[in-house]
């Protein structure tokens, strides 16, 4: 079991950016914004609700609900899982693929480092590229790793949300399709919010926040939990 120390990530040939996904900024996020986004779609409201959402770069990750990024919150050692081409500040970057960021190759389902050795874990839309097992097995190995009080910011499309979004056609055919299925047609399995709770808790995990309606199309939803 490899043991990653604590320290700022090695030098990248890209230049890491201010992370999109602030731990307390989406904990100050209004319990009523989900409502709000929810009446917009089912009403057909989407020129409104595209204004409300903002046109800045990080409202394509937020939805335009929370603080743009700023210097980072957290402290500590950060886990970027599956990073994809995200280079965030702070963060020690992990994928299965090689990229010039990189600092950890691995699968997500079975992470090189000892047990509690993470103040936070960000993994944004890689559990959906997972099946059902394998999802289990990032789930179980990030409460594994994450130390006490660690965080984790965990972001996939939302099931519940992308079936509202057709029906309502607040998004076109292929935009629903991109979300069910993926860019590279990749996805293997989608969840709800009520799902992904169950399998966190299940975990050892205790979710603090679960906000659906989040994105540009606000079909994925934000979930934030902690380790007891």
């Amino acid at each position: 079991m490899t043991h990653i120390p604590c320290l700022c990530p090695m030098p990248s040939l890209t230049s890491p950016v201010p992370s999109p996904y602030q731990y307390h900024a989406i904990c100050r996020t209004h319990i009523w914004v989900p409502w709000v986004k929810r009446i917009l779609i089912v009403f057909h409201l989407a020129p409104l609700a595209n204004r409300w959402r903002g046109r800045a770069e990080w409202s394509h990750y937020t939805g335009g609900w929370n603080a743009p990024p700023s210097a980072s919150e957290s402290t500590g050692c950060r886990l970027n899982l599956g990073c994809g081409q995200a280079n965030y500040e702070g963060y020690i970057n992990l994928d299965i693929v090689s990229r010039p960021h990189l600092q950890v190759q691995a699968p997500g389902q079975r992470l090189p480092f000892q047990s509690e050795s993470f103040d936070e874990v960000l993994c944004t839309d890689v559990i959906e590229h997972l099946d059902e097992q394998d999802g289990l097995s990032l789930i179980r190995e990030v409460s594994r790793i994450l130390r006490r009080r660690g965080h984790l910011i965990l972001v996939t499309p939302d099931l519940d949300s992308i079936v509202r979004i057709y029906r309502s056609r607040f998004g076109t055919h292929d935009q629903v399709i991109q979300h069910l299925l993926g860019d590279a047609r990749d996805h293997r399995y989608l969840y709800t919010v009520s799902l992904l709770k169950r399998r966190l808790v299940a975990a050892g995990l205790i979710v603090r926040r679960s906000i659906c309606h989040w994105g540009p199309l606000w079909a994925h939803m934000v979930i934030l939990a902690d380790k007891a």
